[in-house]
């Protein structure tokens, strides 16, 4: 296979048959150079999705989805993107996140970053946002950290997940990865007033260790 890149592959291509003899049409010609124009590299192609992928595969336990001890009866809602999105869920009775998984199969280079996305949208509770947060085990044992997690509560689009590789070694996602998990936490939305004066307090502009070691 040529190493040169796939334009001028096919430029190349274009050129030679242009300025040799050949028994082939134009059209047969033209045919030819818009097929490896429309080839992808071989990197790109091993970090694409090899295979249709069926939700009915992963073993997802969603049991703990509808919490019995939640206690303003609040309701969070998802939905898929696309056929083979995988509903986020909870791991345990009580656990504070839901686990939200790969759609897509992507590799984060070492030492690099990547974005992984859940094809999943989420209706949060109003006075709350999603925060989306490093899984234990990952961070652990593969040094992965999760980035830019905030979900606002008037967000409709793909939820995604800021994967940061700490490690010498490429993380390889597949599809149904538990990628990270999606925090619910109550905020207060306060209103805004532009003032001059500000309360006085003990502690005043002190920082920067100014209350002790």
């Amino acid at each position: 296979m040529s190493s040169e890149p796939v334009a001028k592959q096919a430029k190349m291509e274009h050129e030679s048959a242009a300025t040799k003899p050949t028994d082939k049409t134009i059209e047969e010609l033209k045919a030819k150079v818009n097929k490896v124009a429309d080839q992808k590299p071989a990197h790109q192609i091993a970090c694409s999705d090899s295979e249709v992928k069926d939700p009915a595969t992963i073993d997802i336990n969603y049991d703990h989805n509808n919490s019995k001890d939640s206690v303003d009866g609040s309701i969070i809602k998802f939905k898929k993107l696309s056929s083979h999105a995988l509903i986020p869920a909870r791991g345990s009775p009580l656990a504070a996140g839901f686990d939200l998984f790969s759609a897509h199969e992507t590799t984060i280079k070492a030492g690099g970053h990547g974005l992984v996305k859940t094809d999943i949208a989420v209706q949060l509770p109003y006075g709350s946002y999603g925060r989306v947060a490093p899984r234990s085990g990952l961070a652990y044992k593969k040094f992965i950290n999760i980035g830019a997690g905030v979900v606002d509560v008037d967000y409709r689009g793909n939820v995604g997940v800021v994967v940061f590789n700490h490690y010498h070694e490429d993380f390889v996602v597949k599809y149904g990865d538990r990628v990270a998990q999606l925090v619910i936490e109550k905020i207060f939305m306060p209103s805004v007033v532009v003032t001059d004066e500000l309360t006085d307090t003990e502690r005043g502009a002190g920082g920067y260790g100014s209350t002790g070691k």
